[in-house]
């Protein structure tokens, strides 16, 4: 069950990712988004991790560059990066829901039902900042 979810997420996920920024993969350093296995689930959460995020937590030095150095503006890089994150954080709900850890069970529930809205302000966002703008966002690092 989980694993059907996840692609269906994923597909909506790499969707909005073309659609944000159709350069993604030559621009920025977009992970591969793998739906894993039962047993895979933590190796793939360890790649995306590093990836996404130095060792203390900050957005990883490969996106600052490529978000500064892309020719389709800011908004477009933030974009795919928080669609990344995303893709991490469901990744992370869906290892819980397989460990049944307590309380995060039917957190992936509650991702799957906020992820059309977060798509849609995404692609929103997107489209509204000119390229060379910076966009505010937070770094943050879920486990």
């Amino acid at each position: 069950m989980i694993r059907a979810i996840l692609v269906d997420a994923r597909r909506e996920i790499a969707a909005a990712i073309e659609t944000v920024h159709p350069a993604a993969a030559q621009c920025l350093p977009v992970p591969e988004l793998v739906v894993p296995d039962i047993n895979g689930f933590t190796a793939v959460s360890s790649a995306l991790n590093a990836n996404l995020f130095t060792a203390n937590g900050g957005r990883a030095v490969a996106w600052v560059v490529a978000r500064s150095g892309c020719p389709h503006g800011s908004g477009a890089a933030v974009a795919a990066y928080e669609l990344c994150y995303a893709w991490y954080q469901l990744i992370n709900a869906g290892r819980s829901h397989i460990e049944s850890t307590p309380g995060w069970t039917n957190y992936i529930e509650r991702l799957l039902e906020m992820l059309p809205g977060r798509i849609a302000r995404l692609i929103g966002t997107a489209a509204r900042v000119d390229p060379g703008e910076a966009v505010s966002t937070t770094d943050r690092r879920q486990s």
